[in-house]
């Protein structure tokens, strides 16, 4: 049985805090958070459930004084011997026979209930804890930094050792290999061979698709309930021009977005810095084609940053994925945006990389590896 983290339940606390001026504000009695990305902000990835039905993973229900998981029988003894013990949860058992929902009606019958999901006529709060769940403390950013590293390495290593011939989905096995082997989850793994990308520009992995001349490599990949997504490009010899020009483009063109997203600034100005940089290559119309950048976190997608957004601001202690996509190939890095610079956490470990100017800050962006 594990020992809890004094920083851990620290933070816990002080989120527990927070949750009861927010029951003060709402005049409610009691906080239901039942969204499993709300569970692992609130438990800082204690709490990540094994079931792939949303209505059946664990749940808090607090109040200002206490706070209790709510959990299936099956997953009680899991959950205590491993990271929730010593963080101060009491626990509040389901049976598998009968499940979620008549626990929780029991527990809110009579009581002014906010939750962040709509339920029994509670007040629905989901919004504001989601942007809550969005500004990250300390030990989320250290965590982040450790789980792009780790990305970043199997990535590469993954690069690095796949062989001319293997299909898209032989190599996609490898990529998941090294994640789950890093203690990782993948949660969308990418493997496009010899320029499929530019025909589908989201397609799974096929076992029918060998690399015989290139290989993009993308994955997003979750731990402690965060995610960050990274991408690294692949040819074998030397590659064709048309490729070369597509990456300097994605190169170039993600360097202004990390260091263009300052802390505070409005969306749609550094929109326009991006299609003015568009428009002076040959692929102005390339954004159409592929997101561009999301707010990531405890959902791997918290937030897509589209064009008509005319109201977003840039938050400080925010993770943003960045993915410049031209032709065959996407450029993409996590990046924390801080008050002292851009904090890339899916760094080049052992990959060429294109060291590139942006208005007067200097920034690595991953290159094409040739082998």
């Amino acid at each position: 049985m594990s020992e809890a983290d004094p920083r851990i339940r620290g933070e816990i606390e002080s989120r527990h805090a927070a949750a009861g001026d927010f029951l003060r504000r709402h005049t409610s009695d009691a906080l239901l958070v039942a969204d499993p990305a709300n569970v692992s902000w609130f438990t800082l990835g204690a709490v990540a459930p094994a079931s792939s039905d949303d209505f059946e993973s664990p749940a808090i229900y607090l109040m200002p004084s206490h706070r209790w998981l709510l959990c299936s029988n099956l997953d009680t003894q899991w959950l205590f011997d491993g990271d929730l013990n010593g963080l101060g949860f009491n626990v509040k058992e389901w049976s598998w026979t009968f499940g979620r929902a008549s626990l929780i009606s029991e527990l809110i019958s009579g009581k002014k209930v906010a939750s962040d999901r709509p339920c029994n006529g509670c007040q629905v709060v989901g919004a504001e804890l989601a942007a809550m769940r969005r500004r990250l403390t300390e030990i989320e950013m250290e965590r982040l930094r450790s789980l792009g590293a780790d990305l970043a390495h199997a990535l590469e290593a993954t690069g690095r050792n796949f062989e001319r011939g293997d299909s898209e989905a032989e190599i996609a096995g490898q990529l998941c290999h090294r994640l789950v082997r890093r203690g990782m989850v993948p949660v969308n793994v990418i493997v496009s061979a010899d320029g499929r990308l530019r025909r589908y520009r989201r397609h799974s992995p096929s076992a029918a698709a060998p690399v015989e001349r290139s290989c993009l490599l993308q994955a997003t990949a979750k731990r402690h309930g965060l995610h960050v997504t990274a991408s690294r490009m692949v040819c074998f010899d030397a590659p064709p021009a048309d490729l070369r020009a597509e990456m300097e483009c994605a190169c170039r063109w993600t360097a202004l977005l990390i260091v263009g997203a300052t802390p505070r600034i409005a969306w749609p100005e550094l929109w326009e810095k991006s299609l003015k940089f568009l428009q002076t290559t040959p692929y102005e119309h390339e954004w159409r084609s592929m997101p561009v950048g999301w707010l990531t976190g405890y959902r791997s997608v918290e937030a897509l940053l589209i064009p008509t957004d005319s109201s977003r601001v840039l938050e400080d202690a925010a993770a943003i994925a960045w993915q410049g996509n031209i032709g065959a190939v996407t450029c993409a890095d996590t990046v924390i945006l801080t008050s002292s610079g851009p904090d890339i956490v899916t760094p080049v470990e052992m990959w060429p990389l294109k060291r590139i100017k942006v208005a007067g800050a200097t920034v690595d962006r991953p290159d094409i590896l040739i082998r």
